[in-house]
């Protein structure tokens, strides 16, 4: 919801990113700035549990998955039409 309902630069569509996106953002975390060393969710819904995301760790790139009860941050993004 954070996401979605951001308007940040003048731009409304925001989202959650999935998880080849996040695993950018951590590859080149250095560069982009702003990015706490902790988990961050992904849009990418576990189907095997309800009400379960996948998320990456900051801190060292691996991805797992955990109930949205829990709290982790968020990196809205948005795709870039050409």
């Amino acid at each position: 919801k954070a996401c979605n309902n951001s308007v940040l630069g003048g731009f409304s569509d925001w989202r959650l990113p999935t998880l080849d996106e996040l695993y950018l953002i951590y590859q080149n975390q250095d560069y982009i700035g702003g990015i706490s060393r902790d988990h961050y969710w992904s849009s990418i819904k576990e189907e095997r549990y309800s009400n379960s995301y996948y998320f990456t760790n900051m801190e060292d790139g691996f991805s797992n998955y955990s109930g949205d009860k829990y709290s982790k941050y968020v990196r809205a993004v948005r795709t870039i039409k050409e």
